[in-house]
């Protein structure tokens, strides 16, 4: 019986893990969109400064609302992307705990058998 919980219990880690892998994979696609919109919206705003004819002026990412925006979200979704990916570890490590109690369970059940005690 203890087996089949394990199996169980298993194949419900494994589901979760699956499931956070999904997660993980569309957070790192929006991650690396938006490092693009980043990209392609500080190449717009240098060449709006660079063609304005006024050497004494660019684009300041800084206060540029926008790119901060950008740049907010982006770290705000690596961050869970991270956590996720922290979440995916812990699981391999349960799903690598119970193969081994699974592997000693059919090893002392083997063994009671082989003595005539199961």
């Amino acid at each position: 019986m203890a087996f089949l919980m394990l199996s169980a219990q298993k194949s419900l880690l494994t589901m979760k893990k699956n499931q956070m892998q999904f997660e993980y994979s569309c957070l790192i696609n929006k991650v690396q969109n938006l490092k693009k919109q980043e990209a392609a919206w500080a190449k717009t705003q240098n060449a709006l400064y660079d063609n304005d004819g006024d050497d004494k002026t660019s684009w300041d990412q800084e206060n540029d609302d926008f790119y901060i925006g950008l740049t907010k979200e982006e770290e705000n979704l690596t961050v869970d992307a991270d956590t996720i990916n922290s979440q995916i570890q812990i699981i391999d490590g349960y799903l690598a705990s119970m193969k081994t109690m699974v592997q000693n369970d059919v090893k002392q059940a083997t063994s009671l058998n082989l003595l005539g005690g199961g």
